[in-house]
């Protein structure tokens, strides 16, 4: 068999490389270096927005209601099946801004905040705390007094389907936060989504190292989403409050048109 030559070898190796987003790892506190610390997914195949992205987030006090999670993402989020429907997720679109994905929300500076308790427990890690201080200005003292109410850009991280998962039926990725314990295979089972198709959506193999608290990227078909969030207001989901009323209208509209003309309707 003859040797691939060098150019066409290379080729191949960068296509393959760019498919998927690589795992971001762990990044521990605010001190790492914030021009080798990866402050999101990377843009690829030349898809620059989507509306197809998912954040997750688990309840926990003081935000454990869908309007207090609301606040924290500048938008509607709907409970899961997942976790004994203490995930939430919220659909978001997502940009590519500096060759890196991510979705802006605001967050109002409080007694007590630093970046680290704004990226990693307040967002639980859906910012990089390197990403927060690079979008803002990174000598913003946010644990000085003077700093309270103030508002923060906070750049979330986001990912789009690329063209080779949306012809496999990929219509979203779901971000979501690895806990202690679990594992890809688990996080595959509760998505009820296959482990290899998750692992490739990361550039992961069986053997790789993951740590807790870091994002992982779950590929998900129409009828993932519809099952994990059915109450949504997804119009493709048929049980979703948006697709009753879609098929309400549209039973309106049959009716009116199938009215022969020159009947009045007050007759009807």
């Amino acid at each position: 068999m003859a040797a691939l030559p060098v150019f066409l070898f290379l080729s191949l190796f960068l296509r393959q490389s760019l498919c998927q987003q690589s795992y971001v790892g762990n990044e521990t506190n605010c001190s790492n270096n914030t021009t080798s610390t990866p402050k999101g997914y990377v843009c690829i195949d030349s898809i620059y927005s989507c509306s197809s992205s998912y954040l997750t987030f688990r309840s926990k006090p003081p935000y454990d209601t869908q309007s207090t999670i609301s606040d924290l993402f500048a938008g509607y989020v709907y409970k899961t099946t997942l976790n004994n429907g203490s995930l939430f997720a919220t659909s978001i679109s997502c940009s590519c801004v500096r060759r890196s994905y991510r979705t802006i929300s605001y967050y109002t500076i409080k007694r007590g905040d630093s970046y680290e308790k704004i990226a990693y427990d307040i967002y639980q890690g859906l910012v990089s705390c390197s990403a927060l201080k690079s979008q803002n200005q990174q000598d913003y003292a946010v644990d000085n007094t003077s700093s309270i109410d103030m508002i923060l850009q906070v750049p979330l991280r986001c990912a789009c389907p690329t063209k080779a998962q949306e012809a496999n039926g990929v219509k979203a990725l779901y971000v979501y936060m690895l806990q202690p314990d679990e594992s890809i295979g688990s996080v595959a089972r509760d998505f009820g989504v296959e482990e290899h198709s998750v692992l490739e959506a990361n550039k992961l193999s069986n053997t790789s190292r993951i740590y807790p608290f870091t994002p992982i990227l779950v590929p998900l078909n129409q009828t993932d989403i519809c099952r994990i969030h059915p109450d949504s207001y997804n119009p493709y989901c048929r049980n979703s409050p948006s697709s009753d009323l879609a098929q309400q209208l549209s039973s309106i509209f049959i009716y009116y048109v199938s009215i022969p003309i020159g009947l009045s309707l007050s007759g009807v």
